[in-house]
């Protein structure tokens, strides 16, 4: 569950516990960044609760959870019926967790009152008043305030959790495992409700809440299984939401990732426009995000990785890409303002790079793009004899002397984007009558000439990225490739070479996925970011043969450009999303199915979600919006 400031996640599963010799049962956490975290005015992200555990005198046997944006409920029976209904609201200035027990119970709440940047393991101070129990923690400006009983039983235990999943990372053990982590949590005292309900308060009184995660009343999309997963994936896109500078910004995602990532809030902006205007309307909300940073980037001359005070590490592919989102919502809602907006940052932009002065770190050279190695998204980092190398540029360049750091490498995904940006800023010109600046046409003129002598690489995919002073090319085969074919199809490649491509891509980029909750047929279900076999472990591995669901909307756009059928990748991607990770979101990334698995399961040969369960720009929704009937999704827009 998500507000605006909070996110509380747990397990489906129930465990048993032992506490001052009462039975407890709670739900597991498989991360230790699961339970309740706040994202905090002054302390930044912390974690508040880890486990809420719950004692009614009964056995309990697990029946079923129910799940939906509002509350989620843990529901046992067969010898005794008993339910636990969980939600988390913002009420303006607090943040509320409430437990509502189907009967009396007993609580145990398990502490882990730490700042999500260190985990630095602090024991919170506990004071009970009355019917009240309050907890703080010296040195930070955070107070739990617990309320809902009626007696006390005193605890202080401390217990030591294992966490299976730990942060997604694995390791070989003679099959790959992930790599499990363990915390010290504390129970200060075992709380009796009389009537089953504890309410847990978190006050930031500093900052009212915005109300950008309100819920939304969707339509009716039919009662199809596969209509009911599109609506929850409608209902927790929506959930998305933190106020940036007073305005609406959807985080990256969950646990770690619950900041403003700039290139990732445009990259699923890009495939969920559509969507946001179709659904909740939200044409203003968008509308003021867009122009508020397309003011930003003209006035930093660039943007940064993340929006924060004194941010200074750049992006190449967060600009072309506002670009292209601003130019599409602009055409989308007929508004002018923000187009003229759009256009004249756009000539700013172009100016700046056609005069030699650069833009986020890029530069013009040679005509094309050139950048820092890793400052698109595929920008993890290796060390290399003690340096830092990037993991997107061969190993073998070393040799060679470059300095990976500098602005000298075309980067084949940011030409796309940038050529394309320029091209529909061009087109909508005339819808809008206006006049497209000189600056605009020479540039797109330039990246178009140097694209196809610097990138295209004959019957194969466009080299994934140049080093054109020293006529270095990797020509590695992966989805960077693929993102630039399907971003200019029909505009630098024609249609007989997006077919010829295809036709050589498919057999060593696609990754195939079979079903477990919306069938049992296998499908396409994204591609790998390098071509290779190589199963994920950590950081080195992390933009190498796995796969980025953030890819996979141009991987559909490219199927529909050749005439390929997309629904059974569309119906994967919804499968993922009901049967595996945080159910109702996507994940960050999946590894190949390789690893020795000791005890293999029909799913086993089923890509390995890793890393971060609950990532934005996975989540995209637009893609969707063409093939309604095909997945038997009933759609009837509401009257407004």
């Amino acid at each position: 569950m998500k507000t605006e400031r909070a996110e509380f996640s747990l397990s489906t599963y129930t465990v048993p516990i032992s506490i001052d010799g009462r039975r407890f049962f709670g739900a597991n956490r498989d991360y230790h960044w699961q339970g309740l975290t706040i994202c905090h005015p002054e302390a930044g992200l912390f974690k508040v609760l880890d486990g809420l555990f719950y004692s009614p005198d009964l056995e309990l046997e697990p029946l079923e959870v129910v799940f939906d944006t509002r509350g989620l409920s843990y529901r046992y029976g067969r010898a005794n019926n008993f339910d636990i209904n969980i939600s988390l609201k913002e009420r303006g200035k607090e943040i509320r967790l409430v437990s509502e027990a189907s009967r009396a119970c007993w609580y145990a709440l398990l502490l882990d009152f730490a700042p999500g940047d260190s985990w630095d393991p602090g024991k919170p101070a506990v004071r009970i008043d009355g019917n009240s129990m309050q907890i703080t923690r010296e040195g930070f400006p955070i107070e739990i305030v617990i309320r809902g009983f009626d007696g006390v039983g005193k605890s202080g235990s401390d217990i030591d959790w294992e966490y299976k999943l730990g942060d997604g990372f694995r390791e070989d053990r003679g099959y790959l495992s992930f790599k499990e982590t363990f915390r010290h949590l504390h129970v200060p005292a075992i709380l009796h409700s009389p009537d089953g309900r504890l309410v847990i308060d978190i006050p930031v009184r500093q900052i009212t809440s915005q109300g950008y995660t309100e819920t939304i009343v969707l339509p009716d999309m039919g009662q199809s299984n596969t209509a009911r997963a599109f609506k929850l994936r409608l209902a927790t896109l929506l959930t998305y939401g933190l106020s940036v500078e007073g305005l609406w910004f959807p985080e990256a995602g969950s646990f770690w990732f619950r900041k403003p990532w700039l290139r990732d809030a445009l990259e699923g902006l890009a495939w969920n426009i559509r969507t946001y205007l179709t659904f909740p309307g939200w044409k203003e909300r968008l509308t003021r995000l867009i122009s508020y940073l397309l003011d930003t980037s003209k006035a930093l001359d660039g943007l940064p990785l993340i929006l924060e005070a004194g941010a200074k590490d750049f992006t190449s592919d967060a600009p072309p890409r506002l670009l292209l989102v601003s130019s599409d919502l602009s055409q989308m809602t007929k508004n002018r303002d923000l187009f003229e907006q759009t256009l004249e940052v756009t000539r700013h932009v172009a100016s700046e790079l056609l005069k030699g002065n650069g833009f986020s770190r890029s530069m013009l050279k040679d005509e094309i793009i050139c950048s820092p190695a890793n400052s698109s998204w595929v920008d993890s980092i290796t060390t290399i004899n003690g340096s830092k190398w990037p993991t997107r540029l061969p190993t073998e360049w070393v040799e060679t002397g470059i300095d990976p750091f500098q602005s000298d490498f075309g980067l084949v995904e940011v030409n796309a984007l940038y050529i394309s940006s320029l091209n529909y800023v061009g087109t909508y010109c005339e819808e809008f009558g206006l006049k497209c600046p000189e600056e605009i046409t020479e540039l797109s003129s330039i990246l178009r000439r140097g694209f196809e002598s610097n990138f295209k690489s004959g019957d194969s995919l466009p080299s994934l990225t140049v080093e054109p002073r020293l006529g270095l090319k990797d020509e590695t085969r992966g989805s960077p490739g693929v993102v630039a074919l399907a971003t200019l199809g029909g505009m630098v490649f024609s249609r007989s070479e997006v077919d010829r491509l295809w036709a050589t891509t498919q057999d060593y980029v696609i990754v195939n996925r079979s079903l477990r909750c919306l069938g049992e047929e296998r499908y396409p279900f994204g591609m790998l970011v390098r071509e290779g076999s190589d199963p994920y472990l950590g950081d080195v591995e992390y933009h190498s043969s796995v796969v980025w669901p953030r890819d996979t909307p141009y991987l559909i756009a490219l199927m529909e450009m050749v005439g390929v059928d997309p629904t059974g990748i569309l119906l994967n991607n919804l499968d993922h999303m009901v049967s595996e990770g945080i159910i109702g979101y996507c994940g960050e990334i999946f590894s190949l199915p390789v690893g020795n698995n000791p005890r293999p399961t029909p799913g086993s040969s089923n890509p390995v979600p890793v890393k971060n369960p609950a990532q934005y720009w996975s989540h995209w929704c637009d893609p969707y919006l063409k093939h309604l009937e095909k997945l038997s999704i009933e759609f009837q827009p509401a009257a407004r």
